[in-house]
């Protein structure tokens, strides 16, 4: 029963934040990895809906769902999702 193994794959519901402000800028990243990408696009959306509702108040700046499959590259990684602050 020698057969390959199939990489592990994850979607990641990854999250941007924006510390401090003008010359002061600095971020944090906040990722959770979720087996289907239905559960990592709702709660990407969660957190969409809370920053828009914060509006100025909210420190995310980003959020994004990736589909990873182990061992590749996560900058490569298919981006199935993704809104930023800054949208319109």
């Amino acid at each position: 029963m020698g057969g390959k193994r199939k990489p592990k794959t994850d979607y990641h519901a990854w999250v941007d934040y924006s510390l401090g402000w003008s010359e002061n800028r600095g971020s944090l990243s906040e990722v959770r990895a979720h087996a289907a990408e239905a559960e990592a696009t709702q709660s990407a959306i969660e957190q969409t809906d809370q920053m828009r509702r914060r509006g100025a108040d909210s420190p995310v700046r980003l959020i994004r769902v990736i589909y990873w499959e182990g061992g590749s590259s996560l900058r490569d990684a298919p981006v199935l999702y993704e809104s930023s602050y800054y949208d319109p």
